[in-house]
Formats: structure tokens, C-alpha cells, sequence
């Protein structure tokens, strides 16, 4: 694996324009963050499997009014 510069991230906030869909392909990286907090653009969200992946990762989603939001429980 690649250089590692952080064990652990307590809030994650992405906004990368359309490009969430990539984002979730390799999902070893969730379990170093605490809260993650997107913004999707497009069917981003449902083409990246962002749902499915949050349920498998033991994650809480709350939609907010322009922001998801992905708890550890």
C-alpha cells in the first residue's frame, strides 16, 4: 500500500464535482474515518453504490439539504 500520512481522520468532507462515482471503487480506506460528510452532483450518488457501500461499512447516512452524511455506529 502507498504512503500512509494519516492513521485515522475524524471528519472527511468531499465535494469533488461529479467524481464521487470513483470514489467508492476501493472502500479500504472508510475505516480511517470517523464522519464523512459529501456532497454528490448528478446520480453520482447511486452510481457509486455510496448507499450499499455505507450499509456493508456499518454507517448511519442523514441526508441533509445539500450534504450526506455517514456516521460510524
Amino acid at each position: 500500500m502507498g504512503l500512509t500520512i494519516f492513521d485515522f481522520v475524524d471528519v472527511l468532507k468531499v465535494d469533488i464535482e461529479g467524481a464521487e462515482r470513483f470514489l467508492f471503487k476501493d472502500t479500504r480506506w472508510i475505516k480511517r474515518v470517523g464522519l464523512l460528510a459529501i456532497e454528490f452532483h448528478g446520480d453520482s450518488r447511486q452510481q457509486s453504490g455510496f448507499d450499499e457501500v455505507m450499509r456493508h461499512s456499518g454507517r448511519v447516512v442523514i441526508d441533509g439539504s445539500h450534504t450526506v452524511y455517514a456516521l460510524r455506529i
